[in-house]
């Protein structure tokens, strides 16, 4: 087995991957493993696919927002809509404002992901999921407070999803 944990560092030697320097280490052997070119070039390459699994793959924007593809099949996407509501309506001892769809994300997942939602303006309220996404769309908003807000107020709502693209 190839321990690259406990071997050597060569000082001055490196290898380039995408663009990013690493350094060279002289891997310890440990069991009945020769260190032959075939066993080097497999670790060599193990380190490459375990580099490639952090590495971002894409990343980009449209009208939905922005993404994020990690090598290991990780996304994570984050929208932000701003909205005018007045907080009047009543939900037990609470006060709502029902903001609804939200629009889509900016890229579809391949099962639902997990979602935060927060609501940020000048007068506090908290964003509520109002039911469930779906891959390609989070789940209706609504604003909520603790106390009526008979006034109009710009809110943004900022969603981040985490879930997978592969």
């Amino acid at each position: 087995m190839v321990n690259f944990e406990n071997g050597t560092l060569i000082k001055g030697a490196y290898v380039v991957i995408n663009g990013v320097e690493y350094p060279v280490v002289m891997p310890a052997i440990t069991g009945d493993t020769p260190m032959s070119a075939e066993n080097l070039n497999k670790a060599q390459n193990d380190l490459y696919d375990e580099i490639n699994l952090k590495a971002i793959v894409e990343s980009g924007s449209n009208a939905n927002g922005t993404y994020i593809k990690y090598g290991d099949g990780t996304m994570i996407v984050n929208k932000k809509i701003t909205t005018t509501k007045t907080i009047n309506g009543t939900w037990g001892n609470l006060y709502i404002a029902n903001v609804g769809n939200i629009g889509d994300y900016p890229v579809e997942f391949i099962e639902p992901p997990q979602v935060a939602i927060f609501a940020y303006g000048s007068q506090s309220a908290i964003a509520m999921n109002g039911g469930t996404g779906t891959r390609l769309r989070p789940p209706p908003v609504d604003l909520v407070r603790g106390e009526i807000l008979n006034t109009a107020v710009n809110y943004t709502i900022d969603v981040t999803a985490i879930g997978k693209w592969k």
